[in-house]
């Protein structure tokens, strides 16, 4: 029996190692270096670690008679850490959007910052319509309070804004917008009387800090209540 052991002992170490899928994925990306976090990520990371006072640590048992077995230690904060917006961003200094895992992603803006969630229902709430048409001439966004002036649909996304406006107006559209590019125009203003609402549309040349052209946004209000206003209304 002992000499049967001894035998399949040597079997299986004579042997061959067989690959295993981990093997071929660590001999495939052996040359990939691992992504690290920016400096000043990893420094907040770490700052946030040093002020969690409320971690509480488990540790393993040690096994028996073997004071060098290894430990193992959990920590679990009290609470959740506050969001770092560094933590994975896009944009500029103008503006950015923050990731951390943990809170809602924020719009970061020069003023302030709001999370996706209120963004959305502020544009909603805004007493005119906006539409926005990127450098390309095409409709990218719109607003929809669910009461706008010109009723629109999401078909108009991705389309050119000169096939969303009746061919009698399309010359005039063309023109606005050649002068947006060039930097001729900064606005055009219009409004109209329609069926009795006092209609007051007005285009704007969107531009960095750089006077490269963004696009342009197009503000409709019903302007009639705001025309019959007198005398004044304190807060």
């Amino acid at each position: 029996m002992a000499q049967q052991l001894a035998d399949s002992q040597q079997l299986g170490s004579a042997r061959q190692n067989q690959t295993s899928e981990r093997d071929v994925i660590n001999a495939i990306h052996q040359d990939t270096p691992m992504p690290v976090a920016p400096p000043e990520v990893m420094a907040k990371l770490q700052a946030a670690k040093a002020a969690d006072a409320g971690a509480m640590t488990t540790r393993a048992p040690l096994a028996a008679g073997d004071s060098n077995a290894p430990r193992i230690n959990v920590a679990r904060p009290a609470q959740q850490p506050a969001a770092l917006a560094s933590d994975a961003t896009s944009g500029t200094e103008e503006g950015r959007i923050a990731i951390d895992g943990i809170n809602p992603a924020k719009i970061l803006l020069p003023t302030g910052s709001f999370d996706l969630d209120q963004l959305t229902n502020v544009l909603r709430l805004l007493p005119l319509d906006l539409t926005f048409v990127d450098n390309t001439d095409t409709v990218r966004w719109f607003s929809d309070s669910g009461s706008r002036v010109f009723p629109r649909t999401t078909a108009v996304i991705g389309r050119l804004v000169q096939n969303c406006h009746p061919p009698k107006s399309v010359d005039k559209v063309e023109k606005i917008l050649a002068d947006f590019h060039s930097g001729k125009e900064t606005h055009a203003d219009f409004w109209i009387d329609m069926h009795g609402k006092m209609v007051y549309i007005r285009y704007f040349a969107i531009t960095d800090p750089s006077g490269h052209y963004l696009g342009c946004l197009e503000v409709t209000q019903d302007i009639t209540g705001i025309r019959a206003l007198e005398g004044e209304k304190r807060l």
